[in-house]
């Protein structure tokens, strides 16, 4: 596809027509490849008019040249700037992010890394993080490197005794997490199935089985787990009745 003619049509038809509404100003050569605010290297363009230029801009390049990174990244400008989602080819934006972790790659090499000269050092007693120059002489108390888990901060997996980090909360991952409240599940329907034999159940009531939900609330046993087992419908009858016998 020859993408700089198609920039040439938009850049030619939008000069030979009259914007209404929103517009915005283009620079037809763009200035990081030597073009000037003189008024013959500016147009204005309609928001969407402009995003395609932007694209093409992009896309008319030799990939890796010095012009297609620049081009590239004043996309990625572009698109990060429009907080109120004028630019709105969602399709086009997605076709050229493949290309965007090249351009931060460059962005961040040598000197222009956000790290360039700089090093992580780390405080076991204030459990800190930071950065600094170099050159500069570690302070007292501070150690090389970056440290992210700190001792007190591991606990013990409940279910499958391996170590994880305490926000994670009880469990290490979300399939011990879900094994367990199966287990706990199944270890409950058969508790339930063991008291109900020392009943006389009433299937379908709540209040005709009071003595049997209480000695249930007490080991513990679910809401839940009792409507279902005693086939109750969940409405705010059930409900009511069964907070009074909890109370």
């Amino acid at each position: 596809m020859n993408y700089k003619k198609l920039y040439d049509e938009i850049i030619q038809s939008s000069k030979n027509k009259k914007i209404e509404g929103y517009a915005e100003n283009h620079h037809i050569i763009p200035k990081s490849l030597g073009g000037d605010d003189n008024v013959n290297n500016l147009v204005r363009l309609g928001a969407r008019e402009h995003f395609l230029c932007h694209y093409l801009l992009a896309k008319m390049y030799p990939k890796f040249s010095e012009e297609w990174f620049k081009m590239n990244n004043a996309f990625i400008i572009m698109k990060t700037r429009s907080a109120d989602n004028r630019y709105i080819n969602s399709r086009l934006y997605e076709s050229l992010r493949k290309n965007f972790s090249l351009v931060m790659a460059r962005n961040q090499s040598g000197s222009k890394n956000s790290n360039f000269g700089t090093i992580w050092v780390h405080n076991k007693t204030t459990k800190e993080n930071k950065k600094i120059k170099k050159h500069e002489i570690l302070p007292e108390g501070w150690e090389i490197g970056r440290k992210l888990i700190w001792e007190d901060k591991i606990s013990i997996c409940k279910c499958c005794g391996s170590t994880y980090i305490k926000t994670q909360g009880k469990y290490c991952s979300e399939t011990c997490r879900k094994s367990t409240v199966k287990h706990k599940m199944l270890s409950s329907d058969s508790t339930i199935e063991q008291i109900s034999k020392k009943y006389d159940i009433t299937y379908h009531s709540i209040s005709k089985n009071k003595e049997f939900i209480i000695e249930l609330l007490s080991l513990g046993i679910t809401r839940r787990q009792i409507f279902k087992f005693l086939k109750c419908n969940q409405s705010g009858t059930n409900y009511k009745t069964f907070s009074n016998i909890r109370l």
